[in-house]
């Protein structure tokens, strides 16, 4: 399978970009950027960067947020009014839905932070945009 590129020539086009925060809806596009006065190296390392902030999955947030709601989960079963030998599936239900919900929220705020970031970097970008190519 082929990716598509998109191409951008105007610094403008830059602001119709963004993260996708459906999960599993990433396009799999990778952006281009079509600017002749600048080196190319400059224009990878732009080129780079957007598509690092485009294709944010939230993937390590949901990690960090599964890892907390476990964790919580844990110490409420040794520290909470539940004792450890009269834990049931009910409780253990609990455990499950807190985890999973913590992933849930560390997933979107991973790609909410990803979206906020990509507007960060095409601010930067827009500004350092040669001025030549603007007009």
């Amino acid at each position: 399978m082929t990716k598509s590129s998109r191409v951008i020539s105007h610094p403008q086009q830059l602001d119709q970009l963004g993260v996708n925060l459906l999960p599993f809806s990433n396009s799999g596009n990778s952006v281009k950027l079509e600017i002749d006065n600048i080196p190319v190296h400059q224009r990878e390392d732009w080129e780079k960067q957007i598509n690092e902030r485009v294709s944010e999955c939230g993937c390590k947030w949901a990690g960090m947020g599964f890892l907390m709601g476990t964790t919580a989960y844990l110490f409420w079963i040794a520290l909470g009014p539940v004792k450890l030998a009269s834990l049931s599936l009910h409780h253990l239900g609990h455990g499950i839905f807190a985890a999973f919900a913590a992933l849930i929220m560390g997933k979107v705020l991973g790609r909410l932070k990803g979206q906020r970031l990509l507007k960060i970097t095409i601010a930067e970008i827009q500004q350092k945009w040669p001025a030549t190519v603007q007009e």
